[in-house]
């Protein structure tokens, strides 16, 4: 019986010795404020008559549908590098339109930092 108690005795000291947690203590980091390298840029107009939204960022992708002067277009990505589409250089920019997703040349669109900022050049392109 005596060396029951003293097991139970060591493993309540045991128990005792490891349940005791030191605080932890909380370190606060203050960081520098960083500057904005590029302004994201979410929404374009289409600028031109029409425009053809393509499977792939090229002129000899695909056409999935026409797009049309004022058409406001969600932008998900752009292109890593600038392509040559008649004389001009730009990139090309995957974009959504309502639930239609594709590519179209940056030549033929304004790029717009805000929804509200496309619907006023949307509005002024359809006077």
């Amino acid at each position: 019986m005596k060396k029951y108690y003293f097991t139970i005795i060591i493993i309540l000291a045991i128990t005792a010795l490891f349940s005791c947690k030191k605080e932890e203590e909380i370190v606060i980091i203050n960081l520098p404020p960083t500057q904005v390298l590029e302004q994201n840029t979410n929404y374009a107009v289409i600028v031109s008559s029409h425009l053809r939204l393509r499977t792939e960022p090229s002129v000899k992708a695909k056409a999935v549908t026409t797009l049309w002067k004022g058409y406001i277009l969600e932008i998900v990505s752009k292109s890593s590098k600038m392509d040559n589409v008649e004389g001009v250089d730009n990139y090309w920019y995957q974009i959504t339109y309502g639930g239609l997703k594709g590519w179209v040349f940056g030549a033929y669109v304004m790029l717009l930092s805000s929804h509200e900022k496309a619907k006023e050049e949307s509005e002024k392109l359809k006077t």
